[in-house]
Parts: structure tokens; C-alpha cells; sequence
């Protein structure tokens, strides 16, 4: 990491980027087929002032292209979120270790959000809940602005859900999820069948972030400003409830993380039952769905989605057909006709 170090120095000095002798602090270390080097700098003050992403391999590589296309875009689309979502700032190659860097500018709010909710227990209902009402809020207000940004764009349109993307995002998954676990074999067939009927609703299709959990959500040292980092697996067209879905069924987990069955017990706790997890969790879902006008047996339908979605970014970063997704989805299926999502009034 030493002469990457020099180098990244010797780049942002040349940029204008920093002045002094700045601190690097490794944040998270390579791992992976597709992983990646996560560094802080700090040029002379007490938070980072820039963010440093180095990958590992070409499926890093490919990866960190797409998140530095994702904020150009953005930050295009959506000036009123500046400050909320990372500024790219370069993507280029080291010139003597060929590595190649994205530099961001390090978004105020700095602290993981999944901090709060670690391993809390039916403690931290309250905690998931109020965290999810900001991040929420935050994401009703980034489909909105895209969405408009989209509408005035003459080479572009407003979009609908449609039964070609419910085909890519939720029954097409489903069915090849199911050859490796058969349990969801009934409920494939049961997607493919209720689809044609969504697929009419009109319901507006939605930028996602892919992975929209307390992980990549951040909090400010005073707690009211949130940002929102990693942005790897962004994608300008996909389903309005995928990434709130996810941020629930995450913080769920969060709350149990220290459990084997973490993921699964968190599933059940938060939207099966009536204890204060689901009624702090259920709660907040219901009022983004109100404040985004999606009918909740649409999201009811489309809960599947995050998970079929994380099922495959873990086969493809592994390689191996089988993970805890899809084993979190054999435990969803039987629990389908258990979980309806209610739309209630936004407090």
C-alpha cells in the first residue's frame, strides 16, 4: 500500500486536491474476486476531505467504472442532493502501479448508520424505525428528483413498471433461483402468473441504489444530515419499492446481526407478527409507500425483488450458485401470504 500511497499523494497534490501532508486511513481492505480498498484522507482537519476507492481485479475495475458513471449522472440529475450523494472527482490509473483510483469527495456525514442498530435487539426498534423514516425521506425525495430530471429530458421519458422489467427484476430471477432451491419453485410460478395484473398499475419506475442499507446510509456527528455512499450497483431503471424494501428488511437484520440466523430472524421479526420491530418497520414502509403513492399489494408482490437481487450479486462475486439469499428466500416463501404491507397515513 506504500507506493500506491506515494502515488495517490503525488496525484491529488497535482489535482489541487490537497495541500499539505495529508493521513490515509484504510477503511475497509481488499476482498474478494470484486473487492476493493476504501481510504480516508484527511488533509490537516479532523473528518476525511477525500475518498479514495482502489479495486481489486477487472470485476472491481468494472464495477468502480459504474459507480463513477452512476454519480456523474447524478450529480447532472440531481444538483438539490449534492452534499447527500459522493462527488466524483477522477477516475484514473496510477501511473506506476497501474492501479486504477476514483476519488470522491468525502460527504459530511461520516458515520455508518448500521452502528446504531448493532446487535440492539427488540431494543432498537424505535432506533430502526426513526433511521429508516430519514433514509426514506431521503429516498422519496432522490425518485422525485430524478424522475423530474428524466421528464425534462427530450431524449428520455418518463418510464412505467412494465411486464418486460417485472420479466428481468422479480419472475425471470425467481425461476432461475429456484433451480437451486427448489422451495421457491411454487412461488415462481405463482410471480409468473400474478405479473400480467402489476404490470397494468402504472406504477413509476424508479433510479435504485442496489444496496440501500444502514451499512452505506451515514450519519452526521449531529445526526441530522444523512448521506448516502457506495454507489457500485446504482441503476437508472428498476422497481420504487426495491431499495426501500431493502433498507428494512437490512436494518432487521442489523438488530440481530449477532445471531447465525441474523438474516432470517430479523425477516420474521420485522414483518411477521405484531411485536414493536414490526410495527416500528412496517410503520415506516407504510408511510414511504403513501408518500410515493405505491399501492401496497404492489410492494407486497414486488418484496422479493432486493432479495433476488443481492441472491445474484453474491453468485456472481463468489461463483458459487448457492448462498444466504437464497436461503432467505426459501425461508420468505412460505411466509408470502403472511407478509402485506399496509399503506397508512404520513404522519
Amino acid at each position: 500500500m506504500t507506493s500506491v500511497r506515494s502515488e495517490a499523494v503525488a496525484l491529488l497534490r497535482h489535482q489541487g486536491l490537497i495541500v499539505g501532508d495529508p493521513e490515509f486511513l484504510l477503511l475497509r481492505g481488499l476482498a474478494g474476486r470484486d473487492g476493493k480498498s476504501v481510504v480516508l484522507v484527511f488533509d490537516g482537519a479532523p473528518t476525511p476531505s477525500l475518498v479514495l476507492k482502489i479495486p481489486r481485479g477487472t470485476a472491481g475495475e468494472e464495477r468502480l467504472r459504474l459507480e463513477h458513471q452512476v454519480l456523474e449522472r447524478l450529480h447532472r440529475m440531481a444538483p438539490r442532493l449534492q452534499g447527500t450523494i459522493p462527488e466524483p472527482l477522477g477516475l484514473q490509473r496510477l501511473p506506476k502501479t497501474g492501479r486504477l483510483v476514483l476519488v470522491e469527495r468525502a460527504l459530511r456525514a461520516s458515520e455508518r448508520a448500521s452502528s446504531s442498530l448493532s446487535g440492539r435487539g427488540i431494543s432498537g426498534a424505535a432506533a430502526a424505525g426513526q433511521l429508516l423514516d430519514r433514509a426514506y425521506e431521503w429516498l422519496a425525495d432522490f425518485q422525485q428528483a430524478t424522475a423530474e430530471a428524466i421528464a425534462t429530458d427530450p431524449g428520455d421519458r418518463p418510464h412505467v413498471v412494465e411486464a418486460q422489467l417485472l420479466e428481468q427484476q422479480l419472475v425471470a430471477p425467481m425461476e432461475r433461483a429456484a433451480t437451486v432451491e427448489p422451495a421457491l419453485g411454487p412461488v415462481a410460478a405463482a410471480l409468473r402468473d400474478e405479473s400480467a395484473s402489476f404490470a397494468k398499475m402504472g406504477i413509476p419506475c424508479a433510479w435504485t441504489h442496489g444496496d440501500f442499507c444502514p451499512k452505506n446510509l451515514l450519519l452526521s456527528a449531529d445526526d441530522r444530515t444523512i448521506g448516502v455512499a457506495d454507489w457500485e450497483m446504482g441503476a437508472p431503471q428498476g422497481l420504487p419499492t426495491t431499495d426501500a424494501l431493502y433498507a428494512a428488511i437490512k436494518a432487521a437484520y442489523f438488530l440481530f446481526d449477532r445471531r447465525p440466523d441474523g438474516l432470517a430472524h430479523g425477516l420474521r421479526q420485522a414483518f411477521v407478527g405484531e411485536g414493536p420491530i414490526a410495527a416500528a418497520i412496517q410503520g415506516s414502509v407504510q408511510r414511504f409507500l403513501v408518500r410515493r403513492s405505491i399501492p401496497p399489494e404492489f410492494a407486497t408482490f414486488a418484496f422479493p425483488v432486493p432479495l433476488l437481487q443481492m441472491a445474484a450479486h453474491e453468485q456472481r462475486r463468489t461463483g458459487a450458485a448457492h448462498n444466504q439469499w437464497h436461503d432467505l428466500l426459501a425461508v420468505w416463501a412460505p411466509l408470502r401470504s403472511a407478509i402485506t404491507l399496509r399503506a397508512t397515513a404520513v404522519t
